[in-house]
């Protein structure tokens, strides 16, 4: 066994899950000695940095011979904070040395220091300092502000057989305690450096809301030349009209997963044959997505659906007030009424010909889907590079018993040739008590959660897809909600409804 044992434990953050902004990251240091050892200092670390590699595809690079050679590496290093917290030996006895470097005998024994570090909250990262203009960053240097833990696992991505994990631990941000135990006899000239015992740990820290939210409008995209999506890993929903598809990967406990049924929709697959044998003949017009109208968003289907005549055409629209759907908190229900994010959708008809192609028209919803993207985007020497993954939060396939959606009923005008019908998805029974990241889920390692540092930006994307039946075929439409920010703590209004976290009781002793 070691003559020399060093412990290092931490404090549990307040959340009794992860370090946040109020938190003092603190706790004690334990040291046991078989036999006597000289000391010089004891002391306990807070680094935080913030790394990443980029690179050029091949096919960017192209020599003399008109042969590719392999891409460069761009690598960047920012140092978020360093802090220390001297142990040993105590502040008089280290003022009375005045710089001495000799050090204490410590005898064998069991030794205890406690430490603690300023709370990281409203610090700005130390790199700030070393900026320069001519370089491109995705934050100001006004706003900029300590960013969340990211890619604390990234050595266990690089073991894994995946290139699009490889690819995804190029960028990382992380926070780690050190404790270094500084050994040796006084500094001569045949024994410069000293001996040195470290025992580290790295801790997960996020920020709370208000010092994670960030601000849209921090960085002008056009001046980043050289975007590369090496490693976008689109594949398998390849459903959506804009081809924003993803990977099938889900959180633990989505919808389609709660015995949903399927069997119900046996017409399904000639409908998506009909649609597919007529798409070329189908005017599919891209419209603007979002606008706004007194504190109202709208967001838009990314394409309008033609109709048989030709020249009228429908798409959905989700409408929430503002702020709405562009922020999600961990446990935010996404359709329950009164919710201001997916309770307000309408399928809009715009009649261009007569009133004979609204009432001949027979529309039914037959499947609801609803992803969420992720796109990491890493920054080094005016390289960017893009990770783009995706999660199916929503699954559902629908066989009109649900009475959420009846043309006959509920369709009313809203102008000369725009008529609009409610898609009541707060009315479903599984819809309306589904809630984000129940879970509490965690991505390749990390929690859900958007933010922007000096050289990574996480942002996340929802796609709302519905599958119609439109006079017997298959039709989708599609909605982007961009712009949105999304946070691992749960929002302050939805706090009171649930139970506190358990706290153990103190231990009491008898007094004698």
């Amino acid at each position: 066994m070691p003559s020399t044992k060093v412990e290092l434990k931490l404090a549990p953050p307040i959340n009794g899950e992860f370090y946040g902004s109020e938190d003092q990251i603190s706790g004690e240091v334990n040291l046991k000695l078989e036999k006597s050892l000289p000391i010089k200092k004891i002391s306990v670390k807070l680094h935080g940095f913030a790394q990443t590699i980029t690179t050029i595809d091949n096919e960017y690079i192209m020599g003399q011979n008109g042969l590719l050679t392999p891409g460069f590496e761009n690598r960047s290093y920012h140092t978020l904070i360093t802090a220390e917290e001297r142990v040993f030996p105590p502040d008089n006895v280290w003022d009375a040395l005045n710089g001495s470097t000799k050090p204490f005998k410590v005898n064998p024994g069991q030794y205890h220091y406690t430490f603690k570090f300023d709370k990281l909250k409203n610090k700005k990262p130390k790199c700030l300092k070393t900026h320069k203009k001519e370089m491109v960053y995705f934050n100001k240097r006004r706003t900029a502000k300590m960013p969340p833990s990211f890619n604390n696992l990234w050595k266990e991505l690089n073991r894994i057989d995946n290139l699009d994990l490889y690819f995804y631990s190029f960028g990382k941000v992380i926070y780690v305690v050190e404790v270094l135990v500084e050994l040796g006899k006084a500094k001569t000239w045949l024994k410069p450096f000293d001996k040195l015992i470290r025992e580290s740990q790295p801790i997960e820290y996020i920020p709370d809301i208000d010092d994670v939210a960030y601000d849209e409008h921090d960085l002008e995209t056009d001046t980043i030349n050289n975007i590369s999506r090496h490693n976008s890993n689109l594949t398998g929903m390849d459903r959506s009209l804009s081809n924003r598809s993803g990977s099938n990967k889900s959180f633990a406990a989505q919808i389609h997963e709660r015995s949903v049924s399927n069997s119900s929709l046996s017409q399904y697959n000639s409908f998506q044959k009909q649609f597919t044998s007529t798409a070329s003949s189908e005017k599919l017009k891209a419209i603007r997505s979002r606008t706004s109208i007194k504190g109202l968003e709208i967001y838009k289907s990314t394409f309008q659906i033609g109709l048989p005549d030709n020249v009228s055409t429908l798409w959905l629209e989700v409408r929430t007030k503002s702020p709405g759907i562009d922020k999600v908190f961990r446990m935010d229900p996404l359709f329950k009424k009164g919710c201001n994010k997916f309770d307000n959708i309408f399928l809009i008809i715009q009649n261009k010909s007569n009133m004979s192609i609204v009432k001949d028209l027979s529309v039914k919803p037959i499947g609801i889907t609803l992803n969420l993207f992720e796109t990491t985007t890493y920054l080094s020497q005016g390289i960017a590079n893009q990770n783009v993954s995706s999660l199916r939060l929503v699954d559902l396939k629908l066989d009109g018993s649900e009475s959420i959606f009846s043309m006959q009923s509920n369709l009313t005008k809203k102008g000369d040739d725009i008529y609009e019908c409610e898609l009541n998805l707060k009315d479903h029974v599984r819809l309306k008590n589904f809630v984000f990241n129940e879970e509490d889920y965690r991505h390749r390692g990390n929690r859900l959660y958007s933010f922007k540092t000096c050289s990574i930006k996480r942002i996340f994307e929802l796609q709302l897809l519905v599958d119609w039946d439109v006079n017997g075929y298959a039709k989708q439409t599609e909605v982007i909600i961009d712009s949105m920010q999304v946070f691992a703590q749960l929002n302050n209004i939805h706090e009171d409804n649930y139970l506190p976290r358990y706290i153990e009781p103190p231990n009491y002793n008898d007094l004698k």
